[in-house]
């Protein structure tokens, strides 16, 4: 991935190690968030000032990734920051698994979650952050309400 500034007409930054694939890109001022369709490391969040992963969001926290009956890993095709909030929860969702969740950096756990048949293509958190819209697979778009902020304190 590369950062491209339009006045140097040059790239001036790259990231190496993201496979962004769809809707998987997601910027809270200096934090880069990037969704990956790859079986680990799905979520990471990268300084833009030193090109530099700042930390990974665990898709399953203790969890042994997909081997031989392990559990199928989330390929993500969509990420984003929370609106509002000051951009503490995350959701994303993707193949594979076929899930969506919404993660909380600040708790480092996962504060909702929903199985999706036929993958999920797309999340999108409403303006206002109380609601996140997600696009699946089998052509269905679900409207979820967010957890409240006062139960994630």
């Amino acid at each position: 991935m590369q950062v491209w500034d339009t006045r140097a007409e040059t790239a001036i930054l790259s990231f190496y190690g993201p496979h962004v694939c769809g809707d998987a890109l997601d910027l809270v001022g200096n934090t880069l968030l990037t969704g990956s369709w790859r079986p680990g490391h799905q979520l990471q969040l990268w300084n833009l000032e030193t090109g530099k992963v700042e930390s990974e969001v665990p898709w399953r926290p203790n969890a042994v990734l997909h081997q031989r009956g392990g559990e199928e890993p989330c390929l993500v095709y969509g990420a984003q920051f929370c609106k509002q909030l000051g951009a503490d929860l995350v959701a994303a969702g993707g193949t594979g698994a076929g899930e969506v969740k919404i993660f909380s950096r600040g708790q480092q756990s996962v504060v909702g979650a929903m199985a999706c048949e036929g993958g999920v293509y797309g999340v999108d958190f409403s303006n206002a952050g109380g609601m996140l819209a997600v696009a699946g697979g089998d052509t269905s778009i679900r409207i979820c309400r967010v957890p409240r902020v006062e139960k994630l304190r």
